[in-house]
């Protein structure tokens, strides 16, 4: 049982007006990169020497540690004498320092890992009942991330 003549011919013009020739302009030519905010800066320099520090508090604790008489106890920043949790520690600051150099790079992996951190942290804070400045802080910085994704690619 086929379709009569005049329905076939009624299908066809509504098919032709969705097709098309060429494909719609691009949001930016190739090749272009939209400068970086401000904002995105310094929330990537922050990070970065967070990151920094993490690494290099999770190194000292481990010389402080296990490096007996030759090395103060006055250097450790942290006060965790297990190796496993100093090594967690640098680990934590090497990932941040990656993630702020992809940040500073506009790569869209690191805004997205970046503000997932951002609300990761005020969950957290919303189970634990301190709804503080740290909250408030967290909420502008995800916020400001996720209204910033137009110029990440």
């Amino acid at each position: 049982m086929g379709l009569p003549n005049s329905t076939a011919a009624s299908v066809t013009p509504y098919r032709e007006a969705f097709e098309f020739d060429h494909l719609p302009p691009l949001l930016f030519p190739p090749g272009y990169r939209p400068h970086r905010p401000l904002g995105v800066g310094v929330i990537s320099v922050v990070v970065g020497f967070f990151g920094t520090l993490l690494v290099l508090s999770g190194i000292l604790a481990n010389l402080v540690a296990y490096g007996g008489p030759l090395v103060p106890a006055s250097l450790s920043i942290v006060g965790s004498t297990d190796g496993f949790v100093n090594g967690i520690l640098a680990g934590v600051g090497a990932a941040l320092i990656v993630v702020a150099t992809g940040l500073w790079r506009q790569e869209e992996w690191a805004l997205y890992t970046l503000a997932g951190l951002a609300f990761g942290g005020m969950i957290y804070l919303l189970f634990v009942g301190s709804v503080t400045l740290l909250f408030l802080l967290l909420l502008v910085l995800g916020l400001y991330l996720l209204l910033a994704r137009r110029y990440f690619i």
